[in-house]
């Protein structure tokens, strides 16, 4: 530092490190040249001022902020391998209750299996977006517009259901007709079960 003032004649700043007592310390050191009248060089002036917490701050953000980008990471490839290991049973799931759906079935064995159906595409479904929750992380969340059936929608929703609703001894109806015309015309009725 003191050769480069020294050969630019100008003043030069940079950081300088020094050991004390075993410690280190970070200085902010600014050396120039000190000229007589007829611009000679005759001697070199300095200021330092101690940044060593400073540089201290600066190293642990830097580890703590690498620290969470190796979690962010780790945790990506624990979601996405957790996530392939989940749905290749799920489509096998998927796929025998399609082909079981295919055979000759009695009507509550129908609904039995319908159910699994609709559930497992429930599950593949929430397994996906786990998928894309680093495009979640990363703003990147695209939404999809499609059409729906709401009274499907609603069926496949009480019948997941069912099970835990008798569990309560409440009695589920699915969306019906109320005798008028237009959007209204269907609800959705949910009551205590009790004598018919």
């Amino acid at each position: 530092m003191d050769d480069q003032v020294r050969s630019s004649l100008t003043a030069v700043t940079a950081e300088e490190e020094l050991i004390q007592a075993g410690r280190r310390h970070v200085f902010l050191s600014q050396k120039f040249p000190l000229l007589d009248r007829k611009g000679r060089l005759f001697a070199l002036g300095g200021v330092s001022t101690d940044i060593t917490p400073i540089k201290e701050t600066q190293e642990a953000l830097a580890a703590a902020r690498d620290a969470a980008d190796e979690a962010n990471r780790a945790k990506s490839a624990f979601l996405a391998t957790m996530s392939h290991e989940i749905r290749t049973p799920m489509n096998a799931i998927l796929n025998m209750t399609a082909l079981a759906l295919d055979t000759n079935l009695s009507p509550k064995q129908r609904q039995y299996l319908g159910v699994t159906y609709s559930s497992a595409r429930s599950l593949l479904a929430l397994i996906n977006d786990i998928l894309d929750f680093s495009k979640i992380e990363a703003g990147r969340l695209d939404l999809e517009t499609a059409p729906f059936r709401l009274r499907a929608v609603l069926e496949e929703v009480t019948d997941s259901f069912r099970a835990r609703v008798l569990e309560k001894h409440l009695r589920v109806c699915r969306p019906r007709r109320t005798g008028r015309p237009g959007p209204s015309a269907r609800r959705l009725v949910a009551a205590p079960a009790g004598p018919q």
